[in-house]
């Protein structure tokens, strides 16, 4: 089979797929009136200010979704050279200074990433302290 007759029968199952696959939507419930209200009275009744805000949470919560987003930054930039350094090492045709270049690309990039990951689980717990100390219900630094 030749590459046009390949890539035509590629684009038929793609556009196949995009047709037979379209999302339905469902109209679950659009209204939510009501909520809100609901949902104050009931966190009033549980001790709960709603209608005031906390500083100092509010500055620790920017801020652990500020750090939250830089650590997933680097987490894409490390993923993307485990990939560089996979590629290097699949394309190194038996070079041992390719496949040496691509084994010591995938160690720094392991070690990045185990950094981060570490970096982002201790800022979640220092957060999550720092706010049971100045809020008393901690903060959600997850995305």
């Amino acid at each position: 089979m030749n590459l046009k007759a390949l890539s035509g029968i590629g684009i038929a199952i793609q556009v196949a797929v995009m047709l037979f696959t379209a999302d339905i939507p469902v109209h679950a419930q659009n209204n939510l009136q009501g909520q809100e209200s609901f949902l104050e009275s009931l966190g009033s009744r549980a001790g709960f200010d709603t209608l005031s805000s906390n500083a100092d949470t509010d500055l620790a919560q920017k801020i652990g979704a500020i750090l939250n987003g830089f650590l997933g930054l680097l987490g894409v930039i490390f993923l993307v050279f485990i990939i560089y350094g996979g590629i290097l090492w699949m394309t190194a045709a038996g070079k041992d200074d390719q496949v040496g270049k691509a084994r010591k690309v995938l160690q720094m990039a392991t070690i990045g990433l185990v950094i981060v990951i570490s970096a982002y689980t201790l800022s979640s717990f220092i957060f999550s302290v720092l706010g049971n100390a100045v809020g008393g219900a901690g903060i959600e630094t997850q995305p």
